[in-house]
Formats: structure tokens, C-alpha cells, sequence
């Protein structure tokens, strides 16, 4: 008879090995998804029972995780902007005075411009 063994449901995730709690997570990735509050505002939101926070450098970790996610989900999937005869602007400072910004289903955000500009 073979002895069961129990994984648990973060191992081989990069939730994996995070010293945050699952709830904590969770409310930086919505907080990076909606783009609401800058790093001071997360860390007072954020804030624990115990009166402690997350730190910066946890913070800007965590944003970086979750850039990395966009960017694998982007070379897996890749998308093909503008085409033949078409002028294409991308604002990566996420602006939105020129062009229209709108996030993607999976929270990325930028800024993209589309002109009528015949290509020679």
C-alpha cells in the first residue's frame, strides 16, 4: 500500500514561497490592475491588524511580478497592431492625452493612438 502524499495548492505557482498572505496578494493585484493608488496609499491601505505593512521594496517586487505576467501572457499570445497603411503610436507612460486608454482583460494598460496615415 502507497503512502498518500499532500502538495500543497501554491507549490510550483509563484505564489509559491511569498511571505504575504493570499489576501494581501490579491489586493496588490487589484490594486495593480485598477492603477488606483500610488505606492503610500497601497502601504496605508494595506496596513495590518499589528499596525505593520508591506515595505517598498516589497511593493515594487510585486509590481514587477505582476508586469512579468503581462509580458509572458504577451509573448505566448502575441497581437498584431495596426497594418498595412496605418499609423500606429504607442505612449508607454501610459498617458492618456493622445489616443484612448484602455486596460485588457488581464489588467495591462497603456495608451495607443491610431492614425490614418497611409505607409509608403
Amino acid at each position: 500500500m502507497k503512502c498518500r502524499k499532500e502538495k500543497g495548492y501554491l507549490v510550483g505557482t509563484w505564489f509559491e514561497g511569498t511571505h504575504l498572505a493570499l489576501k494581501e496578494v490579491f489586493q496588490l493585484s487589484y490594486f495593480w490592475c485598477r492603477q488606483t493608488h500610488m505606492r503610500e496609499e497601497m502601504m496605508f491601505d494595506m496596513r495590518r491588524q499589528d499596525g505593520s505593512t508591506i515595505g517598498s521594496e516589497a511593493l515594487c517586487d510585486w509590481n514587477n511580478f505582476y508586469r512579468e505576467i503581462c509580458l509572458e501572457h504577451y509573448l505566448r499570445n502575441p497581437v498584431q497592431l495596426g497594418g498595412l497603411g496605418t499609423v500606429m503610436e504607442i505612449d508607454e507612460t501610459g498617458s492618456t492625452t493622445v489616443g484612448a486608454s484602455s486596460p485588457t482583460s488581464n489588467g495591462c494598460s497603456g495608451s495607443l493612438s491610431v492614425g490614418a496615415t497611409a505607409v509608403c
